[in-house]
Protein backbone atom coordinates (compact mmCIF):
# COMPACT_ATOMS: atom_id res chain seq x y z
CA UNK A 1 0.00 0.00 0.00
CA UNK A 2 3.06 2.85 0.25
CA UNK A 3 3.25 2.52 -3.41
CA UNK A 4 -0.70 3.57 -3.92
CA UNK A 5 -0.29 6.22 -0.99
CA UNK A 6 3.15 7.49 -2.82
CA UNK A 7 1.57 7.72 -5.91
CA UNK A 8 -1.81 9.17 -5.10
CA UNK A 9 0.21 12.16 -2.55
CA UNK A 10 2.28 13.43 -5.47
CA UNK A 11 -0.91 13.55 -7.24
CA UNK A 12 -2.58 15.82 -4.61
CA UNK A 13 0.89 17.84 -4.16
CA UNK A 14 0.09 18.88 -7.91
CA UNK A 15 -2.60 20.75 -6.97
CA UNK A 16 -1.02 22.74 -5.11
CA UNK A 17 1.79 23.41 -6.49
CA UNK A 18 0.19 24.67 -10.12
CA UNK A 19 -1.15 27.72 -8.02
CA UNK A 20 2.07 28.04 -6.16
CA UNK A 21 5.72 29.82 -7.16
CA UNK A 22 7.23 28.80 -4.17
CA UNK A 23 7.29 24.90 -5.10
CA UNK A 24 10.06 22.43 -3.37
CA UNK A 25 10.96 20.93 -7.02
CA UNK A 26 14.02 19.22 -5.71
CA UNK A 27 11.79 17.67 -3.32
CA UNK A 28 9.63 16.58 -5.71
CA UNK A 29 12.09 14.75 -7.74
CA UNK A 30 13.29 12.92 -4.74
CA UNK A 31 9.72 11.86 -4.08
CA UNK A 32 9.14 10.42 -7.62
CA UNK A 33 12.26 8.62 -7.02
CA UNK A 34 11.08 7.33 -3.92
CA UNK A 35 8.63 5.31 -5.78
CA UNK A 36 11.32 2.90 -7.31
CA UNK A 37 12.43 1.76 -3.57
CA UNK A 38 8.48 1.31 -3.31
CA UNK A 39 7.86 -0.61 -6.41
CA UNK A 40 10.68 -2.92 -5.37
CA UNK A 41 9.30 -3.49 -1.73
CA UNK A 42 5.82 -4.32 -2.59
CA UNK A 43 4.06 -7.40 -2.90
CA UNK A 44 1.98 -7.26 -5.45
CA UNK A 45 1.31 -3.48 -7.62
CA UNK A 46 -1.78 -4.61 -9.22
CA UNK A 47 -3.02 -3.20 -13.33
CA UNK A 48 -5.29 -0.63 -11.85
CA UNK A 49 -2.83 0.54 -9.60
CA UNK A 50 0.00 0.48 -12.05
CA UNK A 51 -2.31 2.41 -14.59
CA UNK A 52 -3.18 5.11 -12.03
CA UNK A 53 0.48 5.94 -11.27
CA UNK A 54 0.90 5.80 -14.82
CA UNK A 55 -1.28 8.98 -15.23
CA UNK A 56 1.02 10.55 -11.96
CA UNK A 57 3.79 10.39 -13.48
CA UNK A 58 2.73 11.35 -17.19
CA UNK A 59 1.52 14.49 -15.50
CA UNK A 60 5.19 14.95 -14.51
CA UNK A 61 6.57 14.75 -17.55
CA UNK A 62 5.27 17.02 -19.43
CA UNK A 63 6.95 20.41 -19.60
CA UNK A 64 5.82 23.57 -19.43
CA UNK A 65 3.85 22.82 -16.21
CA UNK A 66 4.86 24.61 -12.83
CA UNK A 67 6.07 21.26 -11.46
CA UNK A 68 8.06 20.33 -14.90
CA UNK A 69 11.60 20.76 -13.74
CA UNK A 70 14.74 18.80 -16.11
CA UNK A 71 15.10 16.81 -12.82
CA UNK A 72 11.36 16.18 -12.07
CA UNK A 73 10.69 15.44 -16.33
CA UNK A 74 13.66 12.97 -15.90
CA UNK A 75 13.21 11.08 -12.91
CA UNK A 76 9.13 10.56 -14.30
CA UNK A 77 10.09 9.35 -17.51
CA UNK A 78 11.88 6.85 -15.62
CA UNK A 79 9.03 5.97 -13.47
CA UNK A 80 6.67 5.42 -16.49
CA UNK A 81 9.20 3.11 -18.48
CA UNK A 82 9.00 1.02 -15.13
CA UNK A 83 5.04 1.43 -15.04
CA UNK A 84 4.72 0.18 -19.03
CA UNK A 85 7.47 -2.14 -18.68
CA UNK A 86 5.67 -3.89 -15.89
CA UNK A 87 1.85 -3.30 -17.88
CA UNK A 88 3.15 -4.87 -21.04
CA UNK A 89 5.09 -7.51 -18.81
CA UNK A 90 8.13 -6.99 -21.12
CA UNK A 91 11.24 -4.79 -21.04
CA UNK A 92 12.14 -2.32 -23.62
CA UNK A 93 9.16 -1.10 -24.72
CA UNK A 94 8.22 1.86 -26.74
CA UNK A 95 6.51 4.36 -24.68
CA UNK A 96 3.03 4.08 -26.32
CA UNK A 97 -0.19 3.34 -24.71
CA UNK A 98 -3.54 1.34 -26.04
CA UNK A 99 -6.80 2.90 -26.64
CA UNK A 100 -7.90 0.79 -23.43
CA UNK A 101 -5.25 2.38 -21.40
CA UNK A 102 -5.78 5.88 -22.93
CA UNK A 103 -9.97 5.34 -21.63
CA UNK A 104 -8.98 4.22 -18.24
CA UNK A 105 -6.17 6.88 -17.62
CA UNK A 106 -9.08 9.51 -19.06
CA UNK A 107 -11.93 8.25 -17.09
CA UNK A 108 -10.00 8.03 -13.51
CA UNK A 109 -7.24 11.20 -14.03
CA UNK A 110 -9.24 13.85 -16.38
CA UNK A 111 -12.76 13.74 -16.81
CA UNK A 112 -13.62 13.83 -12.85
CA UNK A 113 -12.09 17.50 -13.54
CA UNK A 114 -14.52 18.23 -16.49
CA UNK A 115 -18.04 17.52 -15.14
CA UNK A 116 -19.99 18.14 -18.24
CA UNK A 117 -23.35 19.57 -18.11
CA UNK A 118 -25.19 18.73 -21.36
CA UNK A 119 -25.79 21.63 -23.36
CA UNK A 120 -29.40 23.07 -25.25
CA UNK A 121 -30.33 20.54 -28.10
CA UNK A 122 -29.13 23.30 -30.76
CA UNK A 123 -25.57 22.97 -29.58
CA UNK A 124 -24.75 19.37 -29.95
CA UNK A 125 -22.99 17.91 -32.68
CA UNK A 126 -22.99 13.95 -34.09
CA UNK A 127 -19.39 12.33 -34.66
CA UNK A 128 -19.93 10.30 -37.74
CA UNK A 129 -18.21 6.70 -37.15
CA UNK A 130 -17.24 7.46 -33.92
CA UNK A 131 -18.71 6.41 -30.64
CA UNK A 132 -19.48 10.23 -29.02
CA UNK A 133 -22.63 11.82 -30.16
CA UNK A 134 -22.86 15.26 -27.84
CA UNK A 135 -20.33 17.90 -26.85
CA UNK A 136 -20.39 18.74 -23.44
CA UNK A 137 -19.98 22.70 -21.71
CA UNK A 138 -17.40 22.82 -18.54
CA UNK A 139 -19.27 24.69 -15.91
CA UNK A 140 -17.50 24.09 -13.10
CA UNK A 141 -13.73 24.16 -14.20
CA UNK A 142 -11.95 22.06 -11.47
CA UNK A 143 -9.46 21.44 -14.04
CA UNK A 144 -8.31 24.76 -13.32
CA UNK A 145 -6.71 24.46 -9.90
CA UNK A 146 -5.89 20.91 -10.43
CA UNK A 147 -3.39 21.76 -13.88
CA UNK A 148 -2.03 17.91 -13.46
CA UNK A 149 -4.77 16.90 -15.41
CA UNK A 150 -4.38 18.50 -18.26
CA UNK A 151 -0.49 17.56 -18.15
CA UNK A 152 -1.71 13.93 -17.63
CA UNK A 153 -4.15 14.07 -20.85
CA UNK A 154 -1.50 15.67 -22.90
CA UNK A 155 1.02 12.83 -22.74
CA UNK A 156 -1.43 10.00 -22.88
CA UNK A 157 -2.85 11.66 -26.16
CA UNK A 158 0.16 12.21 -27.43
CA UNK A 159 1.42 8.69 -26.67
CA UNK A 160 -1.85 7.11 -27.54
CA UNK A 161 -1.34 4.74 -30.63
CA UNK A 162 -2.97 6.08 -33.65
CA UNK A 163 -4.88 2.82 -34.80
CA UNK A 164 -6.84 3.33 -31.52
CA UNK A 165 -7.21 7.52 -31.51
CA UNK A 166 -11.11 7.40 -33.38
CA UNK A 167 -12.65 4.68 -30.60
CA UNK A 168 -11.34 7.10 -28.31
CA UNK A 169 -12.60 10.29 -29.69
CA UNK A 170 -15.23 10.85 -27.02
CA UNK A 171 -12.62 10.85 -24.30
CA UNK A 172 -10.17 13.59 -26.42
CA UNK A 173 -12.73 15.62 -28.40
CA UNK A 174 -14.44 17.51 -25.01
CA UNK A 175 -11.09 18.36 -23.14
CA UNK A 176 -9.68 19.66 -26.48
CA UNK A 177 -12.86 21.83 -27.08
CA UNK A 178 -13.18 23.41 -23.31
CA UNK A 179 -9.63 24.23 -23.29
CA UNK A 180 -9.98 25.90 -26.62
CA UNK A 181 -13.36 27.72 -25.84
CA UNK A 182 -11.74 28.83 -22.66
CA UNK A 183 -11.23 32.76 -22.40
CA UNK A 184 -7.12 31.99 -20.81
CA UNK A 185 -4.66 32.36 -23.43
CA UNK A 186 -2.23 29.57 -21.75
CA UNK A 187 -5.53 26.85 -22.04
CA UNK A 188 -6.39 27.99 -25.36
CA UNK A 189 -2.64 27.68 -26.78
CA UNK A 190 -2.65 24.42 -24.84
CA UNK A 191 -5.68 23.54 -26.42
CA UNK A 192 -4.44 24.25 -29.80
CA UNK A 193 -1.37 22.24 -29.82
CA UNK A 194 -3.61 19.27 -28.22
CA UNK A 195 -5.92 19.57 -31.55
CA UNK A 196 -2.33 19.83 -33.85
CA UNK A 197 -1.57 16.11 -32.00
CA UNK A 198 -5.25 14.65 -32.90
CA UNK A 199 -4.87 15.85 -36.34
CA UNK A 200 -1.70 14.02 -37.03
CA UNK A 201 -3.07 11.05 -35.41
CA UNK A 202 -6.52 10.93 -37.48
CA UNK A 203 -6.99 10.71 -41.53
CA UNK A 204 -8.57 13.53 -43.55
CA UNK A 205 -11.07 12.04 -44.45
CA UNK A 206 -12.50 10.77 -40.98
CA UNK A 207 -11.39 14.60 -39.41
CA UNK A 208 -13.59 15.83 -42.74
CA UNK A 209 -16.47 13.59 -42.89
CA UNK A 210 -17.04 13.35 -39.23
CA UNK A 211 -17.09 17.38 -39.29
CA UNK A 212 -14.45 17.62 -36.21
CA UNK A 213 -11.89 19.36 -38.50
CA UNK A 214 -14.57 22.28 -39.20
CA UNK A 215 -15.61 22.04 -34.94
CA UNK A 216 -11.99 22.65 -34.33
CA UNK A 217 -12.17 25.02 -36.82
CA UNK A 218 -14.30 27.10 -35.56
CA UNK A 219 -13.09 27.05 -32.16
CA UNK A 220 -9.44 28.16 -33.16
CA UNK A 221 -10.80 30.74 -35.34
CA UNK A 222 -10.62 33.38 -32.52
CA UNK A 223 -7.07 32.97 -32.08
CA UNK A 224 -5.67 34.35 -34.76
CA UNK A 225 -6.06 37.40 -33.28
CA UNK A 226 -2.58 39.19 -31.92
CA UNK A 227 -2.61 39.25 -27.99
CA UNK A 228 -0.09 41.20 -26.08
CA UNK A 229 0.20 39.11 -22.89
CA UNK A 230 2.88 36.52 -22.33
CA UNK A 231 1.49 33.42 -24.21
CA UNK A 232 0.35 35.80 -27.12
CA UNK A 233 2.50 35.10 -28.89
CA UNK A 234 2.67 31.54 -29.15
CA UNK A 235 -0.79 31.26 -29.17
CA UNK A 236 -0.78 32.92 -32.61
CA UNK A 237 1.73 30.94 -34.07
CA UNK A 238 0.15 27.63 -33.21
CA UNK A 239 -3.05 29.06 -34.25
CA UNK A 240 -2.01 29.57 -37.68
CA UNK A 241 -0.49 26.47 -37.97
CA UNK A 242 -3.49 24.58 -37.24
CA UNK A 243 -5.75 26.99 -39.01
CA UNK A 244 -3.42 26.31 -42.26
CA UNK A 245 -3.45 22.17 -41.52
CA UNK A 246 -7.51 22.08 -41.13
CA UNK A 247 -7.85 24.21 -44.04
CA UNK A 248 -5.77 21.77 -45.94
CA UNK A 249 -7.77 18.85 -44.49
CA UNK A 250 -11.28 20.35 -44.98
CA UNK A 251 -10.73 22.26 -48.86
CA UNK A 252 -8.86 19.43 -51.10
CA UNK A 253 -10.47 20.85 -54.75
CA UNK A 254 -9.19 24.37 -55.87
CA UNK A 255 -12.60 23.94 -58.12
CA UNK A 256 -14.42 23.86 -55.06
CA UNK A 257 -15.05 28.00 -54.18
CA UNK A 258 -14.75 27.64 -50.66
CA UNK A 259 -11.05 26.49 -51.23
CA UNK A 260 -10.33 29.90 -52.30
CA UNK A 261 -12.50 31.34 -49.86
CA UNK A 262 -10.69 30.18 -46.94
CA UNK A 263 -7.59 30.44 -48.11
CA UNK A 264 -8.34 34.19 -48.30
CA UNK A 265 -9.42 34.38 -45.30
CA UNK A 266 -6.04 33.19 -44.03
CA UNK A 267 -4.40 35.56 -45.90
CA UNK A 268 -6.97 38.68 -44.63
CA UNK A 269 -5.84 37.21 -40.97
CA UNK A 270 -2.58 38.09 -41.54
CA UNK A 271 -2.73 41.18 -42.84
CA UNK A 272 -5.18 42.41 -40.08
CA UNK A 273 -2.72 41.25 -37.45
CA UNK A 274 0.24 43.22 -39.07
CA UNK A 275 -2.11 46.44 -38.49
CA UNK A 276 -1.77 45.92 -35.25
CA UNK A 277 1.49 44.37 -34.26
CA UNK A 278 3.66 47.99 -34.91
CA UNK A 279 7.34 47.10 -34.62
CA UNK A 280 6.87 44.12 -32.57
CA UNK A 281 9.79 42.04 -34.52
CA UNK A 282 8.86 38.24 -33.17
CA UNK A 283 4.97 38.92 -34.16
CA UNK A 284 6.39 40.06 -37.38
CA UNK A 285 7.76 37.04 -38.11
CA UNK A 286 5.37 34.50 -36.83
CA UNK A 287 3.12 36.49 -39.14
CA UNK A 288 5.41 36.54 -42.18
CA UNK A 289 6.21 32.73 -41.86
CA UNK A 290 2.62 31.51 -42.80
CA UNK A 291 2.71 33.82 -46.07
CA UNK A 292 4.63 30.65 -47.88
CA UNK A 293 2.12 28.11 -47.06
CA UNK A 294 -0.89 30.59 -48.21
CA UNK A 295 1.13 31.42 -51.59
CA UNK A 296 1.09 27.23 -52.27
CA UNK A 297 -2.10 26.56 -51.80
CA UNK A 298 -3.48 29.87 -53.30
CA UNK A 299 -1.07 29.87 -56.46
CA UNK A 300 -1.94 32.95 -58.86
CA UNK A 301 -4.90 33.45 -56.68
CA UNK A 302 -2.33 35.13 -54.29
CA UNK A 303 -2.39 38.10 -56.70
CA UNK A 304 -5.59 39.22 -54.34
CA UNK A 305 -3.29 40.09 -51.50
CA UNK A 306 -0.07 41.11 -53.19
CA UNK A 307 0.08 44.60 -52.39
CA UNK A 308 -0.42 43.73 -48.53
CA UNK A 309 1.84 41.02 -48.87
CA UNK A 310 4.71 42.95 -50.29
CA UNK A 311 4.54 45.50 -47.60
CA UNK A 312 4.51 43.56 -44.74
CA UNK A 313 7.41 41.62 -45.69
CA UNK A 314 9.32 44.67 -47.23
CA UNK A 315 8.54 46.32 -43.86
CA UNK A 316 10.45 43.71 -42.06
CA UNK A 317 13.70 44.55 -43.93
CA UNK A 318 13.97 48.02 -43.19
CA UNK A 319 15.48 47.56 -39.46
CA UNK A 320 18.86 46.57 -38.86
CA UNK A 321 19.46 43.08 -38.93
CA UNK A 322 22.83 42.92 -37.24
CA UNK A 323 21.18 44.36 -34.11
CA UNK A 324 20.10 41.19 -32.51
CA UNK A 325 19.54 37.47 -33.63
CA UNK A 326 15.38 38.16 -33.86
CA UNK A 327 15.78 40.61 -36.26
CA UNK A 328 17.86 38.67 -38.42
CA UNK A 329 16.09 35.72 -38.23
CA UNK A 330 12.84 38.30 -39.63
CA UNK A 331 14.90 39.55 -42.44
CA UNK A 332 15.22 36.23 -42.83
CA UNK A 333 11.94 34.45 -43.30
CA UNK A 334 10.87 37.47 -44.94
CA UNK A 335 13.52 37.00 -47.94
CA UNK A 336 12.00 33.07 -48.01
CA UNK A 337 8.24 34.44 -48.42
CA UNK A 338 9.20 36.96 -50.68
CA UNK A 339 10.86 34.37 -53.01
CA UNK A 340 7.50 31.67 -52.65
CA UNK A 341 5.01 34.90 -53.48
CA UNK A 342 8.07 35.66 -56.71
CA UNK A 343 8.09 32.27 -57.54
CA UNK A 344 3.61 31.62 -57.61
CA UNK A 345 3.14 34.90 -59.21
CA UNK A 346 5.41 36.03 -61.98
CA UNK A 347 3.37 38.06 -63.97
CA UNK A 348 2.84 40.28 -61.38
CA UNK A 349 5.92 40.13 -59.08
CA UNK A 350 7.63 42.94 -61.71
CA UNK A 351 5.50 45.81 -60.47
CA UNK A 352 7.04 45.44 -56.79
CA UNK A 353 10.63 44.74 -58.15
CA UNK A 354 12.07 47.79 -57.28
CA UNK A 355 10.58 47.95 -53.88
CA UNK A 356 11.71 44.74 -53.40
CA UNK A 357 15.23 45.22 -54.89
CA UNK A 358 15.11 48.82 -52.42
CA UNK A 359 14.01 46.65 -49.48
CA UNK A 360 17.11 43.99 -49.92
CA UNK A 361 19.88 46.74 -50.44
CA UNK A 362 18.42 48.41 -47.23
CA UNK A 363 18.95 44.55 -45.68
CA UNK A 364 22.17 44.10 -47.25
CA UNK A 365 23.71 47.39 -46.27
CA UNK A 366 22.58 47.25 -42.68
CA UNK A 367 24.33 43.20 -42.32
CA UNK A 368 27.90 44.32 -44.21
CA UNK A 369 29.70 44.90 -41.29
CA UNK A 370 28.38 41.79 -39.18
CA UNK A 371 30.18 38.80 -39.23
CA UNK A 372 28.14 36.08 -37.71
CA UNK A 373 27.01 32.70 -39.36
CA UNK A 374 22.82 33.68 -39.09
CA UNK A 375 24.20 37.15 -41.43
CA UNK A 376 26.60 35.23 -43.76
CA UNK A 377 23.73 33.16 -44.81
CA UNK A 378 21.21 36.25 -44.59
CA UNK A 379 23.44 37.54 -47.51
CA UNK A 380 23.33 34.27 -49.25
CA UNK A 381 19.62 34.51 -49.31
CA UNK A 382 19.68 37.95 -50.24
CA UNK A 383 22.34 37.27 -53.04
CA UNK A 384 20.12 34.04 -54.70
CA UNK A 385 16.45 36.04 -54.32
CA UNK A 386 18.05 38.74 -56.41
CA UNK A 387 19.00 35.85 -58.83
CA UNK A 388 15.40 34.26 -58.94
CA UNK A 389 13.73 38.35 -59.43
CA UNK A 390 16.32 39.06 -62.44
CA UNK A 391 15.11 35.37 -64.02
CA UNK A 392 11.26 36.45 -63.48
CA UNK A 393 11.28 40.07 -64.08
CA UNK A 394 15.01 40.54 -65.62
CA UNK A 395 14.32 44.19 -67.29
CA UNK A 396 12.41 45.58 -64.14
CA UNK A 397 15.33 43.72 -61.88
CA UNK A 398 18.15 45.39 -63.65
CA UNK A 399 16.97 49.02 -63.47
CA UNK A 400 16.13 48.66 -60.14
CA UNK A 401 20.15 47.63 -59.33
CA UNK A 402 21.28 49.90 -61.90
CA UNK A 403 19.72 53.06 -60.17
CA UNK A 404 20.78 52.06 -56.87
CA UNK A 405 24.42 51.56 -57.68
CA UNK A 406 24.68 54.79 -59.11
CA UNK A 407 23.24 56.53 -56.25
CA UNK A 408 25.64 54.75 -54.12
CA UNK A 409 23.06 53.53 -52.18
CA UNK A 410 25.05 50.13 -52.09
CA UNK A 411 28.23 49.10 -52.50
CA UNK A 412 29.54 45.42 -53.99
CA UNK A 413 26.01 44.74 -56.28
CA UNK A 414 27.51 45.92 -59.56
CA UNK A 415 28.20 42.06 -60.67
CA UNK A 416 25.05 40.49 -58.07
CA UNK A 417 23.61 39.03 -61.28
Amino acid sequence: MEYESLYRSLWERLSQKGNSDSTDFAGLSNEISRTELAIDAADTISREQWTESLAVAASMAVPGFPWSTPQVVEAAERWIGTIIAHIERKKDVEQSISGDVFRTICANSVQPYFKSVSRDSTSTYVLVGSKGTKSSNFSEQKWKSNPQCIACFSWALDKLLPEDTVDAISYILPVILALLDDYDTRAKTRGVNLAIVLLGKCSDEFLRKSGIAGMIEKSIEGSLIFRSDNDGLELLGTSFRASIQLTRIQYTQKSDPRYTEHWWKLAGKIVSNSLYVSDNVAALTVLCANVSAICEALGPATARYLRPFIGLLTKGLHSPAHMNPKLCQLHQVSLEQINAIANVCPQRIHVYAAEIIAALAYSWTTAKDASSDAVGQLKVSITDLVKNLHQICPEETKLALSQLVESGTVAGWENIV
